[in-house]
């Protein structure tokens, strides 16, 4: 692919997740598995793709400095291929200099006009002289916009964050978003080999980094090349964030129990309790998205469980199962994934929190009709909004006097789980990407 398509195709991605509502992540899935292109094609439009949704709003700052047009009133399309140009220029250093000018104008002025491909060149030409001069907010004189500007966040959630974390913790949170994060495995411990896998990683240089949470989840490189290995095929691990996998570890479902997972897909933590459960035991997985139903059963297949019954149904609407343990993890804002879902911070909005909310306190409130007696409802997200998290459970407990709210044993110096019983995972107290635990006991 010349560099004048790969811009092209660059810019027809980032058009779908800005203006289309496609997914960032989903997108840079099928970019990674095309065999139509090569390696160093999948690297760039990788990076490219991922660091222009990440640096968005610092980077039309900076073309709006040097651009005779405002932002508003530029061409989606020639706002896109600029974006992809200064992202090129300042932040790509694989990139030269020459060619995240020349590749971009040469692909505007086949897919618009001379005119506007001397347009482009021009703010480019002046970006690349005159960068080191621009000014950006003041932290001092406005921190709202100076962090939203620098790190790239929209104005309402940095905002939200400010009042919460303040000025300190929500740059940390900010730039903690925004960094390159290795994948972080789950290795199988229900494989009897288990372990030359992990002797395997370390042979061939795929670990990173082990972690005295959970001892057999570890970072890794060159994660591609391991799922291309017969490891990946035959089940040795799958691909799961620490903090996704504390609530399974909360939960802790034993062998012989009845567990249901109410939104399961794609299947992480239905996994994850399959394998602690070591196939002794039900566990119904329920989702309300049949095609991501599909992806927990080429999971449960791949990894080898069969004692994981699947259902689509609305979790939200249940009143005909039972169980010992219930897993309620709850569609969300997702704010504590942005390290992996960039794209997020810019299809949320603060209504979208308010109605989420309203969706998850009717799943829960579900998830109590169908617990055993002394059974434990989890309650789990991967965001750090209070609406969505423990004012959720206080709202629970006030009209549910036949539940108690369990402390939460996982990380137990936190100052929530000392205080207040339950778990807000943050970025800049624990090292580790955002969630919210909370432990529910139904009073026989």
């Amino acid at each position: 692919m010349t560099g004048e398509d790969l811009r092209a195709t660059a810019a027809n991605y980032l058009n779908r997740i800005f203006y289309k509502n496609a997914y960032h992540n989903i997108l840079i899935s099928k970019i990674n598995t095309n065999p139509d292109l090569t390696s160093r094609d999948r690297a760039y439009l990788t990076e490219t793709i991922t660091g222009v949704v990440v640096l968005r709003k610092k980077l039309e700052w900076i073309i709006s400095a040097y651009s005779t047009k405002p932002i508003k009133k530029l061409e989606r399309n020639i706002l896109t291929f600029l974006l992809i140009g200064v992202y090129n220029l300042l932040e790509d250093s694989y990139v030269p200099e020459h060619a995240a000018i020349n590749e971009v104008v040469g692909a505007v002025k086949i897919r618009s006009s001379k005119k506007t491909a001397g347009f482009v060149n021009g703010i480019l030409r002046t970006v690349q002289r005159e960068s080191s001069n621009v000014c950006f907010p003041a932290l001092k004189k406005d921190p709202v916009l100076s962090l939203s500007v620098r790190y790239s966040h929209p104005e309402w959630i940095v905002k939200r964050w400010l009042s919460r974390y303040g000025i300190e913790n929500t740059e940390f949170l900010c730039e903690w978003n925004n960094k390159k994060k290795p994948v972080t495995i789950r290795v199988n411990k229900s494989k009897k080999d288990y372990k030359d896998f992990i002797s395997h990683l370390k042979q061939e240089k795929f670990l990173l980094q082990a972690n005295d949470i959970i001892p057999y989840m570890f970072q890794v490189n060159n994660a591609s090349l391991l799922f291309d290995s017969p490891w990946f095929e035959n089940g040795f691990f799958s691909v799961q964030s620490i903090s996704s996998a504390l609530a399974v570890l909360e939960l802790n479902p034993q062998p012989g129990e009845t567990v249901i997972d109410l939104c399961a897909a794609p299947g992480g933590k239905t996994t994850f309790m399959a394998e602690l459960m070591q196939g002794k035991g039900t566990i119904t997985a329920i989702d309300i998205n049949k095609n991501r139903l599909n992806l927990l059963r080429t999971n449960l297949k791949r990894l080898k469980f069969s004692s994981v019954t699947i259902k689509c149904l609305d979790a939200a609407k249940i009143d005909h199962l039972n169980a010992d343990k219930i897993l309620v993890d709850v569609p969300c804002s997702g704010f504590g994934t942005l390290p992996q879902k960039p794209d997020i911070r810019w299809k949320r909005n603060l209504t979208d929190i308010f109605d989420l909310a309203k969706l998850q306190y009717q799943i829960l409130t579900s998830a109590a009709k169908i617990v055993n007696p002394n059974g434990t409802i989890l309650y789990s997200t991967c965001t750090i909004e209070p609406e969505e998290n423990e004012q959720i459970i206080e709202k629970f407990l006030r009209k549910n006097h036949n539940f108690e709210l369990l402390p939460v044993e996982i990380l137990k110096s936190d100052i929530d789980v000392l205080e207040n019983r339950v778990l807000t995972v943050l970025p800049f107290a624990h090292n580790l990407d955002g969630s919210f635990i909370a432990k529910l006991r139904k009073i026989e």
